[in-house]
């Protein structure tokens, strides 16, 4: 528990000091083997200085720069989950979906693989000033294999001459990645270990015969 906190108070300290506004996830913990062959990943959302998270600015109807907040909301979403079974969080004010692409904001370019599920979590609690610092978000993967993966997000502008307007970000964070289970021997190799197989057995057959 203590070193969760450290971690946390790093986080903090780094958001003091960043140049750009993000809500900042961070992998605190995991992979946790939790049985089943399920594996758990603990994440943190930071709000960074010059940012807030405010829902009524970023809505359908009130987003200011509305080329911008396309989908509406204030979100981040975490991309290409490796062996995903679920995402979930208990954190005040946020909800969790899942789905093969997106949510991303307008103006964000990023590949995203259709065949991985993606997790995004969404606030609809009350405006959350800089230095916010939220946690338990919860992904379950079948993977144990953690990952550089990619995130973006959607908030609220907090500076003076920009505030109320609609921020959006990209960035790094840890992921589950592709479980070992289900990364497939290439075809050429598939093939070599075959004819490895039939070639000891003939072998064998030849030798006994003598």
């Amino acid at each position: 528990m203590l070193n969760r906190w450290l971690v946390i108070a790093a986080i903090n300290l780094i958001a003091t000091f960043a140049v750009d506004a993000d809500i900042i996830p961070n992998l605190l913990s995991g992979p946790t083997p939790i049985g089943g062959g399920q594996f758990e990943y603990d994440y943190s959302a930071t709000v960074t200085v010059g940012e807030r998270l405010d829902p009524g600015a970023t809505d359908s109807n009130t987003c200011a720069g509305a080329t911008l907040c396309v989908p509406p909301g204030t979100f981040f979403t975490i991309y290409d989950i490796g062996g995903l079974v679920s995402a979930s969080t208990t954190a005040s004010g946020w909800d969790s979906s899942t789905q093969p692409t997106g949510v991303t904001p307008n103006g964000i370019s990023l590949t995203d693989d259709p065949a991985l599920e993606n997790v995004t979590f969404t606030y609809s609690g009350p405006v959350a000033s800089s230095g916010a610092m939220f946690d338990t978000f919860k992904i379950l993967s079948t993977s144990d294999l953690p990952t550089t993966g990619v995130f973006s997000n959607q908030a609220t502008n907090d500076t003076a001459g920009l505030n109320g307007t609609t921020l959006v970000a990209l960035g790094t964070v840890e992921v589950p990645g592709t479980p070992a289970s289900a990364v497939a021997e290439p075809p050429y190799v598939a093939a070599f270990l075959g004819l490895g197989v039939l070639g000891f057995v003939l072998l064998r057959k030849h030798a006994t015969r003598r």
